[in-house]
């Protein structure tokens, strides 16, 4: 065998293997790379996923002739003051819109309270999906509750209404543990 062919052969054999080797490294990098991309696209998606069930809820409710007409009851809670609610049945579910008079609604705040204190266990007992909630004001609430019987709903909503009066309500003190150790960091002497 001619050693110029032999020299010629290990070239291209090791000209060859230099490239699978950075192909592979460059197709590693590339694939972590996507994964992670695709992650962030996912976490955008969920944003606005949200974002565009609140700006429905909101359209609906600016324009009432496009939804379906409930009722509005006026009542008086003792530590939330002045509460309207208005319930409109759809064929899966009813939602109600809750307003109240001290600005004190967060639909995070609530989603965290309810798993807490136990609420959400009754709402699961009551539907097969828990309620969805979601605030566009500290003063309205907007509900889905997963049910079209009035008695199932009524029951519910009043439940609701009382742990929001009461149970919800004296958790916000909980809010301070949250808040005051950051006030404490920056209002101390440097």
């Amino acid at each position: 065998m001619d050693i110029g062919l032999l020299s010629i052969a290990i070239g291209i054999f090791l000209g060859l293997a230099s490239i699978s080797v950075g192909t592979f490294f460059g197709l590693k990098a590339f694939r972590t790379d996507i994964s992670t991309k695709l992650s962030e696209i996912s976490d955008k998606v969920i944003a606005i996923h949200g974002t565009l069930e609140k700006s429905w809820d909101l359209i609906l409710n600016a324009l009432p002739q496009l939804a379906e007409k409930g009722g509005t009851i006026k009542i008086q809670l003792s530590n939330l003051g002045k509460t309207t609610i208005d319930a409109k049945p759809w064929r899966e579910f009813t939602k109600y819109i809750i307003n109240v008079e001290r600005p004190v609604l967060s639909e995070g705040l609530i989603a965290k309270l309810t798993q807490e204190t136990g609420f959400e266990e009754i709402e699961k007992q009551l539907f097969e999906q828990v309620p969805t909630v979601s605030t566009v004001r500290s003063t309205k609430l907007i509900m889905r509750v997963y049910s079209t019987d009035p008695k199932v709903c009524t029951k519910y909503i009043i439940l609701f209404l009382k742990w929001l009066d009461s149970t919800y309500l004296n958790s916000l003190d909980k809010l301070k543990e949250f808040e005051e150790p950051i006030l404490k960091e920056f209002s101390k002497p440097k």
